[in-house]
């Protein structure tokens, strides 16, 4: 098995542990947009941090990627498994290809649509479709819809980003 398979196989194994850890965990605050529990701070700081990426993504969709490098973590143990088959691992690996895409001008928006957040202590994960619209890949409009898992943890009292999984098992519709 090559270095990369072997890598994302350990980064696999590492969200599915954690999935795991979080959902056993006692005092887990596990709320969905609009329904989080009273005086649930930090499921609402996690669900800010979740906005501030799609807020940077749909920067990046119009041309301009500098609005990630505030939303992720720097560090080497980030990674970005995209829609569109690409995984990236480590900040420079992810900002560069951030810098490619805002470089496409694909225009649209991506939204998350009903999303949940799973809160711990240091990390939480937020799940959603993405549904992005006003595409344009190739010279041609498309609508994508995708299962998402975003992966943050906490870094100087802040929430980053460590982790975006876009599924595209729900595949591209292409408008005629």
């Amino acid at each position: 098995m090559n270095r990369p398979s072997r890598l994302a196989s350990s980064r696999a194994a590492g969200l599915a542990a954690a999935l795991a850890v979080l959902s056993a965990a006692p005092g887990l605050e596990v709320s969905a947009i609009g329904q989080s529990p009273e005086g649930s701070t930090e499921a609402a700081a996690l669900m800010a941090a979740n906005d501030g990426f799609y807020a940077a993504l749909n920067k990046v969709l119009a041309g301009d990627p500098s609005g990630m490098s505030g939303v992720w973590s720097h560090g080497n143990g980030v990674s970005d498994f995209g829609p569109f088959g690409k995984m990236l691992d480590g900040w420079p690996e992810v900002e560069h290809r951030f810098g490619e895409e805002a470089a496409k001008r694909m225009g649209g928006s991506v939204t998350c649509e009903n999303a949940a957040a799973f809160v711990g202590d240091e990390m939480g994960i937020v799940t959603c479709i993405e549904a992005a619209s006003g595409l344009m890949i190739d010279g041609k409009p498309v609508t994508v819809r995708t299962r998402s898992t975003n992966v943050f943890t906490r870094e100087g009292g802040a929430w980053k980003m460590i982790h975006h999984h876009a599924d595209a098992t729900l595949a591209p519709v292409s408008r005629r």
